[in-house]
């Protein structure tokens, strides 16, 4: 058995068992790498007086994109750490009178929830990923 094709065996056993945890589980990270090439580091954020949320935030939206300029790097998505979460409490008889349901409010809460990356940006001889957040603050 050739390694693409033991690593497409695990990726697709990963998913098929992902459907059986709780929701919200985050997918394994699988890369498939050769023994030369094993360098390696772990970076974990820690400030002082920030908390677990915007910590995860920090990893996610600055750390990381950073990270992924890097030339053959491999950036999972952090672990650990609280995500955000946003919490929206609904009046259905308002809903209800306007014609909207519960529904409308989501869908209209995800179609403004984007980070979409625009191209790119090269200062010297360093290149950068240029995304367009129009996430909540």
């Amino acid at each position: 058995m050739n390694i693409g094709s033991a690593v497409a065996q695990v990726t697709s056993i990963s998913q098929v068992q992902l459907r059986s945890l709780p929701p919200g589980t985050t997918p394994p990270f699988i890369i498939q790498y050769k023994r030369l090439q094993r360098s390696g580091s772990a970076v974990g954020p820690f400030r002082k007086g920030m908390d677990e949320q915007r910590l995860n935030d920090l990893g996610s939206n600055n750390i990381r994109t950073q990270l992924a300029t890097i030339e053959g790097a491999q950036t999972p998505f952090p672990y650990g750490g609280k995500q955000r979460q946003i919490q929206v409490d609904l009046d259905l008889h308002a809903l209800q009178a306007k014609g909207l349901s519960p529904v409308d409010v989501v869908n209209a809460i995800n179609a403004q929830n984007l980070i979409a990356p625009s191209g790119t940006m090269k200062i010297d001889r360093f290149e950068y990923a240029v995304e367009t957040n129009s996430a909540p603050s």
